[in-house]
C-alpha cells in the first residue's frame, strides 16, 4: 500500500506578478499523484501560453485574463482566500491589488551639472549620464554631494559604508558593484554576486537615510562590465521600465567612466586601488572590526540634478493568492509558500512572446500540485 500525503501544514499558493517565492518540504510518494493528469497539464499550459493572451505583459489584458483563469481554478478547488471579506465578483477574493507605474528612457529628461573647483561640468544625457526609471516622481536638486564607498551595509561581512554617513538632503556618490568582486575570496561571496551589489538595494537603504539621489560610477576594476550593463539598459529606449507606484527608493543615476575621470581625475582610480589594498590587509588580519571605505572622492562643489518623467503610465495589477488549510493540530499553524510569477514580456516589435517556459510552466506545475493536494482527505 502506498503512503498517502496529508497536508498537515497550511499551504499558500502564490501566483505573482514579477515576484516569486518557493518553500516546500520534500514530498512523499503518495496517491495525490493520481490527480495530476498529462492532459490537464497540457491544457493549462496551452491556454496560458496561447497567442490570445498576448504574452501576459504585466498589467495588460492578457495578464488579467491569465490571473482570472488562475483564480477560477482556485475557486473550483474550493481553496480559501488569504483574507476574509465579501466580494461581489467570485474571483475577487483571491486577488491582491496593487499599482505599477512606468516610463521609457524617451519619456525621461535628465540633466546633471556640477560646479567644482571653479569649473563647470555639464553631463550629456545618454552619453555621460543615464537614468533608468526606478523611483516614482520627479527630482529637482541643487546642493551638496557625499561619497559613500559602495553604499553598502553588510553586518555579516563586518562591512559598513552607511553608519555615520551624513547624507540627508544630499546626493550620494557610490561605486557600482561590491567590494573585491573579482577576487576568489569568500568575502561578499567572491565572484558570485550578492544582493548588496544591486543598485535598487542601495537606493532603498539611502532613501531610509534621507538622501535625495544615488549617483553610481564604475571602479577601475569593473569598468568593462559596467559599460556592458549601460549598453544593455539603453538598447531599447522605447521599452518601459515599471516599478511599484509606492516604491520607496531614491533615483539611481549612472555616470559614464569617461565623465567620472573628467570629474575626479586620478582620484577616481587611486581611491579605489588604495582602499582595495587596505581591505585585503584588513581581511588578512581576520577582519574582526567593522570596515568602511575611508578614502573619499572630492565631491566638494555644487551639484544640480533635474529629473522629469513625462506622462508616466499607471497600470492596475493583481496577484492571485489562495490557501489550503492544514489539518494536523500541532502543525496547522505552520506555513509553506508555493509560488510563481505569471506575467511575461508581452508583445515586442509585433512579436508575441508567449512565455511557455517563463513562466507558464511553473504556474501550471503549482496549479496542478494545488489541485492534487486539494483532493486529499
Amino acid at each position: 500500500m502506498k503512503n498517502r500525503i496529508q497536508h498537515s501544514t497550511i499551504l499558500i499558493f502564490f501566483f505573482l506578478l514579477t515576484v516569486s517565492f518557493f518553500g516546500c518540504s520534500k514530498p512523499q510518494e503518495g496517491s495525490f499523484t493520481n490527480y495530476i493528469r498529462e492532459s490537464k497539464v497540457k491544457g493549462d499550459l496551452n491556454f496560458l501560453a496561447s497567442k490570445e493572451l498576448q504574452g501576459r505583459e504585466t498589467g495588460e489584458l492578457g495578464a488579467k485574463v491569465a490571473g482570472a483563469f488562475l483564480a477560477s481554478q482556485m475557486l473550483g478547488m474550493n481553496l480559501s482566500p488569504l483574507t476574509d471579506g465579501d466580494k461581489a465578483e467570485p474571483f475577487e477574493k483571491y486577488y491582491q491589488h496593487f499599482q505599477i507605474v512606468g516610463a521609457s528612457s524617451e519619456e525621461i529628461s535628465l540633466s546633471l551639472r556640477v560646479r567644482k573647483s571653479g569649473k563647470n561640468y555639464r553631463a550629456r544625457n545618454g552619453q555621460d549620464v543615464f537614468y533608468f526609471f526606478n523611483s516614482p516622481g520627479d527630482l529637482q536638486f541643487r546642493g551638496e554631494a557625499v561619497f559613500a564607498g559602495y553604499a553598502i551595509k553588510a553586518p555579516e561581512f563586518n562591512y559598513d559604508d552607511l553608519s555615520g554617513l551624513d547624507c540627508r538632503d544630499k546626493i550620494v556618490l557610490a561605486f557600482y558593484g561590491e567590494p573585491l568582486e573579482k577576487d576568489t575570496l569568500t568575502f561578499f561571496n567572491g565572484k558570485h554576486r550578492t544582493h548588496y551589489m544591486m543598485p535598487d538595494w542601495k537606493a532603498e537603504a539611502l532613501a531610509k537615510l534621507g538622501a535625495k539621489a544615488l549617483i553610481m560610477l564604475p571602479t577601475a576594476e569593473n569598468e568593462t562590465g559596467y559599460q556592458r550593463f549601460l549598453q544593455r539598459r539603453t538598447h531599447d529606449k522605447r521599452k518601459k521600465q515599471f516599478i511599484l507606484k509606492d516604491e520607496f527608493a531614491v533615483p539611481v543615476i549612472y555616470l559614464s567612466a569617461d565623465f567620472a575621470r573628467k570629474l575626479f581625475g586620478r582620484d577616481w582610480k587611486e581611491n579605489f586601488i588604495s582602499e582595495q589594498n587596505r581591505l585585503r590587509t584588513w581581511l588578512s588580519d581576520q577582519g574582526e572590526s567593522v570596515f568602511h571605505w575611508e578614502a573619499a572622492l572630492p565631491t566638494n562643489g555644487k551639484w544640480q540634478v533635474k529629473i522629469r518623467v513625462k506622462n508616466p503610465e499607471t497600470r492596475e495589477c493583481r496577484n492571485v493568492i489562495a490557501v489550503l488549510p492544514g489539518r494536523e493540530q500541532t502543525l496547522k499553524n505552520e506555513y509553506i509558500l508555493i509560488g510563481s510569477h505569471y506575467d511575461h514580456e508581452g508583445i515586442i516589435e509585433g512579436k508575441i512572446y508567449r512565455g511557455a517556459d517563463d513562466n507558464a510552466s511553473g504556474d501550471v506545475a503549482n496549479l496542478n500540485v494545488a489541485r492534487a493536494l486539494s483532493h486529499l482527505p
